[in-house]
């Protein structure tokens, strides 16, 4: 379920990109430090497929193809076990990529 009010304001946006300018690091590691670990991705989310998915795997890369595949034998994946899949630590952007 969305939310119905954005989470993060344009200030807080501002604000992260200043600290992450400023310490020379990544958006993501100023987001990832500021957000509550109830609002991010982590070992214990399930992925699922998307009911309205239309079943076309012709745009996939190989990694989003192989978790589509596990994910239709098994319903649902914990990102470590997707990390398992993919035989990478990093699993997070193949993930974000296909919500979008």
């Amino acid at each position: 379920m969305l939310d119905e009010s954005p989470i993060v304001s344009p200030k807080h946006i501002d604000l992260w990109q200043w600290i992450a300018n400023y310490y020379m690091c990544s958006f993501g590691e100023v987001m990832n430090a500021a957000l509550p670990s109830s609002f991010k991705l982590a070992n214990e989310t399930y992925i699922v497929i998307h009911p309205k998915w239309d079943k076309d795997t012709s745009k996939l890369n190989d990694a989003e193809y192989l978790i589509i595949e596990a994910l239709q034998l098994q319903q649902r994946l914990k990102i470590h076990e997707i990390s398992q899949i993919l035989q990478r630590k990093t699993v997070l952007p193949f993930v974000k990529k296909c919500r979008s």
